[in-house]
């Protein structure tokens, strides 16, 4: 029996395909190193929990580049759904630490993908 995606496991792949696809598989392996080093924990987790923080990390690390980094993770998000918010509103949303507006996102990409199993969303608080 196939077990059900989490939220943690959806971000992971969100960020892994994204990363991947748009720099390289190298780039994506570098970055979860760094990352997972800098916050001392998983960074999917520390993502759903409070995203502002993961995004301040990654501009600590990459500076500017963290623009890049989320522009592809917005870009992926946006070919596999209907995402009817600019760059800018995605990126102000993690930047705020808008956890709200994160998990209709996610509830919108796990739903666009055919999973739409709202027990999933625990991670985002309710």
């Amino acid at each position: 029996m196939r077990r059900k995606a989490s939220s943690r496991d959806v971000v992971e792949e969100v960020f892994r395909e994204a990363l991947s696809s748009r720099f390289s598989r190298e780039f994506y392996q570098v970055f979860i190193f760094y990352i997972d080093r800098d916050l001392g924990r998983d960074p999917f987790e520390v993502f759903l929990e409070d995203p502002a923080r993961v995004y301040g990390k990654i501009e600590e690390i990459y500076g500017f580049g963290a623009t890049f980094i989320f522009r592809a993770i917005y870009d992926y998000i946006r070919g596999k759904m209907r995402l009817n918010i600019s760059f800018d509103e995605f990126l102000y949303i993690v930047k705020s630490g808008d956890k709200e507006s994160l998990k209709k996102i996610l509830a919108s990409l796990l739903e666009a993908s055919g999973c739409s199993n709202p027990c999933t969303l625990g991670k985002w608080g309710a």
